[in-house]
């Protein structure tokens, strides 16, 4: 929504600048009451904008062009040497007709450009329109200067409204990352429970049920319990991450790899991985547990949602970073627009990443997906040395 308004301020403020150049220059029209029209025009333009641009469906990319092709024909209007009535009536069209197509009144009513109760707004404008009238007069201001300093006012109005939008922005991204985090987790408890009675507490009662008939079928109980280890294995090597307590970071990754190899038999994919010696011999129990955690997410996306043929896995340190780059082959062109998208597994991911002070990126490489992730590396808390 800000991106929205962001345009309007830029193109507002070049107008401002614009304006007064005109003005110290000479060019600026000497007609006042011309001046008087256009000044206000302008403004419940930009008012006109704002509404539409936050009550619109859609931002669409001709949008912006058409919002500033509006500021230009009212720009061209206040130089005295061209024909300002054409071009202002050209700024009004263009304005009238974009905000008659886009807004939506419904929504646009509850809007107050300041971040206070419409009512508000409306006393606070008029009390600033009383203070600026009495100064204009005890100063005898020029008519264009009046006018510059009017738009200047609008300005400061808008770009309160902007920041204030920022900033809740920044807010409901958080709360809404916290929505699908909390509905993901509800979601992966729900499957786990689903698939514990599915996968195991069925076969335990079948193999219960036949011990307990009057000639125990003991050979038959066998095979669903022999069945039922196996399955058990899979499970486990599923939702396991970090395998070896008491082995390094090489070791675990490999475990993690070839986990989650043995679950997708059918697929073979070729493994090119390699780890940094800094890395393989001083990373951190914490270091190990969420790197493990981070590659397992990423090369088991791969394998569910692409047919890669190969998967190229780099591990080392910067500094005072780790970094972690995959690449993979096999993806398909709405797959790079899912993962910018996902609000499931992917999204788990960066937020796990955010906490660790680090970063994820994705890049799309002619029909290969290369991931590239950066964490803060480990640092005791309770150590004096920094």
């Amino acid at each position: 929504m800000g991106k929205r308004i962001l345009k309007i301020i830029i193109c507002q403020v070049a107008l401002i600048f614009y304006w007064a150049w005109l003005y110290k220059s000479g060019d600026l029209i000497d007609n006042q009451a011309l001046m008087n029209l256009l000044s206000f025009l302008i403004i419940g333009t930009i008012y006109g904008f704002i509404h539409t641009e936050i009550s619109k469906s859609e931002d669409k990319k001709i949008h912006g062009p058409i919002i500033f092709l509006s500021f230009f024909f009212f720009a061209l209007a206040l130089n005295k040497n061209l024909s300002p009535i054409i071009f202002m009536g050209l700024g009004l069209v263009t304005s009238l007709i974009y905000i008659k197509k886009n807004l939506r009144p419904d929504r646009a009513r509850h809007i107050s450009v300041l971040p206070v109760s419409k009512k508000m707004t409306q006393v606070a404008t008029l009390v600033l329109l009383l203070v600026f009238t009495v100064i204009i007069y005890l100063l005898d201001l020029d008519g264009p200067v009046i006018h510059i300093f009017y738009q200047i006012i609008f300005f400061a109005y808008c770009l309160l409204f902007f920041l204030f939008l920022k900033d809740r922005e920044d807010v409901y991204e958080e709360v809404f990352k916290l929505f699908y985090m909390s509905e993901y987790l509800g979601e992966e408890r729900e499957n786990f429970a689903r698939l514990i009675h599915d996968e195991v507490l069925q076969d335990i009662f079948a193999a219960k049920n036949y011990l307990s008939l009057a000639e125990p079928r003991v050979d038959l109980a066998r095979n669903i319990l022999t069945n039922l280890n196996g399955r058990l294995r899979e499970i486990m090597k599923f939702y396991q991450t970090r395998l070896f307590e008491d082995f390094g970071i090489e070791e675990n990754i490999q475990g993690v790899f070839e986990n989650l190899a043995s679950l997708y038999p059918e697929k073979k994919t070729k493994i090119d991985q390699k780890i940094s010696d800094g890395l393989r011999d001083n990373a951190s129990k914490e270091e190990v547990r969420l790197i493990s955690t981070i590659t397992k997410e990423l090369v088991n996306n791969i394998y569910k949602h692409s047919e890669a043929t190969y998967i190229f896995y780099r591990l080392y340190e910067d500094e005072d970073f780790i970094l972690m780059e995959v690449e993979s082959d096999g993806m398909r062109e709405e797959d790079f627009k899912n993962i910018q998208d996902s609000k499931r597994g992917v999204l788990f991911l960066k937020m796990l990443i955010r906490t660790k002070e680090g970063e994820i990126a994705y890049e799309d490489r002619d029909g290969s997906l290369y991931t590239r992730i950066k964490i803060r590396r480990y640092r005791d808390e309770n150590s004096f040395i920094r």
